[in-house]
């Protein structure tokens, strides 16, 4: 099945407009109406997110079919009625125990994903106090008890794509808005400064870029802010991109390392 099919049938079956998938996917309505009418696709850093929502492979949604062996007994059609006899009792002896075994390992699977669940809570709450705390130390803006929801993506073992991809991205949503106009927030309404964060960033992020509206730029090697003079910063500066999109009162975090395009 086709993306575009794969993202029309998502949204019928859960009653969703293409504006609603866009909130979900943090993209316009149009990238949408592209990619369901096969007029472009998705940054290859929204396939984990599709991935998520729609509980499908990255595999499934790039349209890898996997396609299994089938391997076949030699002489089993050939042996006479009594061995055909014994060996169906044989199959059913052994489904019999391959059963049994299947439950014991099912219960203790249940077991370990119970404690895997309570440990994933706590490494969550984690996550989400580093996240706050770095977005406060980096902005001066406190947002405890002020999120809604949030995920957090790493990136950092996909090496096959190179320096375009960044090493993790986080989506932090608000039930409030927060003041840009105080701080360090630079609008992205200047055409040069927004190619200076696009030339800055890696490839597969632009798409969050494009769709904000103030960014602060954090270079953690030098400790300094909103930096995005090229001739300013070094092979593999480690830095931070702080996005706010204001409609949808969510911060996105871009963390990667400077590499010279």
């Amino acid at each position: 099945m086709k993306l575009s099919e794969i993202l029309k049938e998502y949204r019928n079956n859960n009653n969703l407009t293409q504006t609603d998938l866009a909130s979900k996917l943090f993209v316009s309505k149009q990238a949408i109406s592209k990619w369901e009418n096969d007029k472009g696709y998705p940054d290859l850093s929204l396939y984990p997110v599709l991935a998520e929502i729609t509980g499908l492979s990255i595999d499934e949604l790039m349209g890898i079919e996997r396609k299994g062996k089938v391997v076949n007994k030699q002489g089993f059609e050939n042996q006479d009625s009594d061995n055909k006899k014994e060996g169906f009792n044989k199959l059913k002896i052994t489904s019999f125990v391959m059963l049994f075994i299947a439950l014991i390992i099912l219960i203790i699977m249940s077991i370990i994903t119970i404690n895997k669940d309570k440990k994933n809570i706590i490494d969550d709450n984690i996550v989400l106090n580093v996240l706050i705390e770095n977005v406060y130390n980096d902005t001066g803006i406190s947002i405890t008890n002020t999120v809604t929801n949030w995920s957090y993506i790493d990136y950092s073992k996909w090496g096959v794509y190179d320096n375009t991809m960044p090493n993790n991205i986080s989506f932090i949503v608000l039930d409030k808005p927060i003041n840009t106009s105080k701080g360090n927030w630079i609008d992205l309404i200047d055409e040069d400064v927004i190619n200076n964060i696009l030339n800055i960033i890696p490839d597969n992020a632009h798409n969050f870029v494009n769709n904000s509206d103030s960014f602060i730029l954090v270079n953690r090697t030098t400790k300094k802010l909103n930096e995005i003079n090229l001739n300013k910063l070094n092979e593999l500066d480690d830095l931070c991109l702080i996005c706010y999109q204001k409609d949808y009162m969510r911060i996105i975090i871009i963390n990667f390392y400077y590499v010279i395009k």
